[in-house]
């Protein structure tokens, strides 16, 4: 089952649009949306569990994620149907999708997703805290 939904696209894309984008080839979203989905793995991998983000359905959902993934499609249609073409819109929000989903993975942006857990179900936290070995100096 799919992450996104139809009516999520009906928010951020006029479905004629969207049809005219695709040109009824219903696999060029598939596709789109499999490599906006795996390119926001890789973003979200070293903090969250991407598995549970993404088995969530319906307002299980995290809509950040569920904007956020759907402005990333939107994008990866339009560069593999006219990639010289890309509305600036598409650009800036693809960009903004990207610069989102950087935040979150480093941790200036705390959303409300599942947290990597290690074999004895603690948090994985990927932010390491210390300091060197003081280095004293005799003159």
């Amino acid at each position: 089952m799919a992450f996104l939904t139809e009516q999520d696209y009906k928010t951020v894309l006029k479905q004629d649009f969207k049809a005219l984008i695709l040109e009824g080839d219903a696999a060029t979203q598939t596709d789109a949306e499999l490599k906006a989905q795996a390119e926001m793995s890789t973003y979200l991998r070293k903090r969250y569990d991407v598995a549970q983000i993404f088995n969530k359905v319906g307002t299980e959902r995290n809509y950040n994620i569920v904007m956020l993934l759907t402005d990333m499609v939107i994008y990866h249609i339009y560069s593999s149907r006219t990639p010289r073409n890309i509305p600036e819109l598409r650009l800036d929000r693809y960009d903004y999708a990207t610069k989102m989903l950087t935040r979150m993975s480093d941790g200036t942006i705390e959303e409300d997703l599942p947290i990597r857990k290690n074999e004895d179900n603690e948090e994985i936290n990927p932010l390491r805290t210390g300091s060197h070995t003081p280095t004293t100096h005799g003159y």
